[in-house]
């Protein structure tokens, strides 16, 4: 394994390997008295406890209460432990040092200290449910794993556990859609707008509940962003139930429809094997939502695989849709790509018709040649959807995959896209993993698109590289409504959907009509935004919407900036911004920081970076200078504020400092 996959924890107090010792010696105790887990600057506290045969816990932050007591607990084929249990053991909380360095992401390294407990309860015939408990400063993560004396084989029928809001708490959520419903039987594929400020305890809008991650504001003592990792081919895809009385929002597992309907909805354990975490991110202000790393902290590679290199793709479909699947535009966006030194091209959807497989290897080599590689695309189909747009049937069986990746090898393509999927239930996580393992082995990233929220994938799967599960930017390209609402839609995702895994948003689209005819949908958002969208999200692969003739209208400093402009971070910063509003971040890429911001609103917006940003550095900046305009300007060490006009914005990247003459 390369040192960049290696991680390592070191345990203090406590050493792991007594764990199932010490669980051992406590016994069958009966209590209703808490244990309290602090985290370790001693701001956050969890306590659990069992009362009245239920394992419960709440959170503080400060003296504030920003999760009530909420339910932990499960039932399943082995026993029900939501109700009649008794504390059986416990662990003393000890210290945790995770470390490990991730360079598909937000923050490269990553070190982190945490607090650990593990609790046991045990149903009326003596069966055992472990919980383990981690706190950290920004927040708590619990899982359950079915005590090894269990049998081989568990169904979980429903759990349990839940979240319990404070009163007067609203959310920023993201609704669940019925399953195959929408075109061609493709949904649920996480492409919705999400509810913004919603008050606790409404029902779904779609009836269906909401996925993650779920972000609630709780007043005056800050904020909570809800979601879950680490969930493979051993577990479903969990989501935020339909009804939340009172604030109090439960897990629920996918619809009976999703996937193959036969599937069965409910998932199968082994005794021993950890379930997915479930993680809440918990901070007075939004920089703890922005700069997390839980859905990383908590999971370990699941394979060996090379690390495919990141990096900016051409990409012809946003802009000119379905026919220009054809191998005169691809050459033209291979020329794009090398002259402004990107490192791939994605050829989209009906490639094998329009184009034909000869004539792809043939510009795999003439990209190579250039110095870009070719990404393809492929429709997940088997019984999953309904959607035309071929190659269909090439990756849903093994057998299929191993030809056609065997193929994609031989001719030296780096990466695939696969789309259509719809569905969280076991055998569609199972899927995702069994698809990310097979082209790991061909030397192929993967990009799954009309999917479900990446979960801890970038780095259990190391040839993962990017994720839809985003109303994205295609969306605008589609009806002028989109279009309208993609200002202050794209000011809640970084708070949202982009703070927990990397998000294929494809931004950046320069021309004021979104397609090629004269009556599509015209762009709300000035050039301005645009060009700060690809620093404030990240993707570890970066599909950006420009086309060639877009180099004939920029100026020598929006190509600059696009021919530098990286697409992973050693360091991520929260600036300003409120979810729907606005939204300001800084990224570090090596010694240089980039800022970026977008305005989602119709008011100007006010940001002022912090005094211990970059300091003593100068600054580049493409500033607004019309809705289609931008202007490269120099800003010196301190000229730190800045205003952003309505659905404009701005990007910034530190340069060294002119000498003085």
């Amino acid at each position: 394994m390369s040192t960049r996959l290696r991680s390592s924890i070191r345990v203090c107090l406590l050493s792991v390997i007594a764990l199932p010792t010490a669980l051992g010696l406590m016994g069958l105790v009966a209590t209703a008295q808490a244990a309290v887990v602090t985290s370790p600057d001693g701001q956050l506290a969890v306590e659990v406890s069992v009362e009245d045969g239920r394992l419960g816990y709440q959170a503080t932050l400060g003296e504030q209460i920003v999760l009530a007591r909420s339910s932990l607990g499960l039932k399943s084929s082995w026993g029900d432990f939501t109700k009649g249990v008794v504390l059986a053991g416990e662990t003393k909380p000890f210290d945790l040092e995770v470390e490990y360095e991730l360079p598909a992401g937000k923050t490269s390294a990553v070190k982190r200290a945490m607090r650990h407990a593990e609790y046991t309860i045990a149903d009326a015939d003596g069966h055992r449910l472990d919980v383990l408990l981690r706190v950290a400063n920004d927040g708590l993560a619990f899982a359950y794993r079915f005590a090894k004396s269990g049998p081989k084989r568990i169904v979980v029928e429903r759990e349990a556990t839940s979240f319990a809001t404070p009163e007067g708490a609203t959310g920023f959520l993201h609704p669940m859609p019925e399953a195959k419903s929408g075109w061609s039987r493709t949904q649920p594929s996480y492409e919705e707008h999400y509810k913004i400020d919603t008050p606790v305890g409404e029902p779904s809008s779609m009836e269906h509940g909401w996925c993650f991650p779920a972000l609630f504001r709780v007043g005056d003592a800050g904020w909570l962003l809800v979601s879950e990792t680490g969930v493979d081919g051993g577990y479903c895809g969990g989501k935020l139930a339909h009804k939340s009385t009172g604030g109090v929002y439960k897990i629920a597992f996918p619809q009976p429809p999703e996937n193959d309907p036969d599937d069965p909805v409910a998932p199968t354990v082994k005794a021993g094997d950890l379930m997915p975490w479930r993680y809440v991110v918990v901070g007075e202000t939004l920089a703890p939502i922005v700069e997390n790393t839980w859905a990383t902290d908590l999971v370990e590679p699941r394979y060996e695989a090379e690390r495919p290199r990141p990096g900016r793709v051409a990409w012809s479909w946003l802009s000119l849709k379905d026919d220009a699947t054809i191998a005169s535009v691809q050459r033209n966006y291979i020329k794009m790509a090398s002259e402004l030194g990107w490192e791939y091209v994605l050829i989209d959807a009906l490639w094998d018709t329009q184009i034909g497989r000869d004539e792809i290897a043939k510009l795999v080599e003439e990209a190579r040649e250039a110095g870009v590689d070719v990404l393809l695309w492929y429709n997940s189909n088997g019984a999953a959807n309904d959607a035309p747009q071929s190659p269909r049937d090439r990756m849903h069986t093994k057998v299929a995959r191993g030809e056609e990746m065997a193929w994609l090898e031989k001719i030296g393509v780096k990466g695939i896209k696969v789309d259509f999927f719809g569905g969280d239930k076991q055998s569609g996580m199972r899927f995702y993993e069994q698809l990310s393992r097979d082209a790991a082995r061909y030397g192929l990233s993967v990009n799954f698109h009309g999917t479900t929220l990446p979960r801890g994938w970038e780095r259990m799967y190391p040839n993962f590289v990017t994720n839809e599960a985003v109303r994205g930017m295609e969306y605008s390209t589609f009806e002028q409504a989109d279009a309208d609402a993609q200002p202050g839609h794209c000011a809640v995702l970084p708070f949202t959907r982009a703070a927990v895994a990397p998000m294929d948003f494809t931004p950046l689209m320069v021309g004021e009509r979104l397609t090629p005819w004269s009556d599509g949908p015209q762009r709300r958002t000035r050039l301005s935004f645009e060009m700060a969208l690809p620093v404030l999200y990240f993707s570890t692969v970066t599909h950006l919407g420009l086309k060639p003739s877009d180099l004939e209208t920029l100026g020598a400093d929006e190509i600059d900036y696009l021919k530098q402009l990286p697409t992973v971070w050693d360091e991520t910063r929260f600036i300003a911004g409120y979810p729907g509003s606005h939204a300001a971040i800084a990224r570090r890429s090596g010694d240089r920081w980039y800022v970026a911001a977008i305005n989602g609103s119709d008011e100007p917006q006010q940001v002022t970076l912090p005094d211990d940003l970059a300091e003593g550095a100068a600054w580049r900046a493409l500033n607004d200078d019309g809705f289609n305009e931008v202007a490269g300007v120099d800003r010196a060490t301190d000229d730190r504020s800045f205003e952003l006009p309505p659905r404009g914005g701005l990007v910034m990247w530190t340069v060294a400092p002119k000498a003085e003459e």
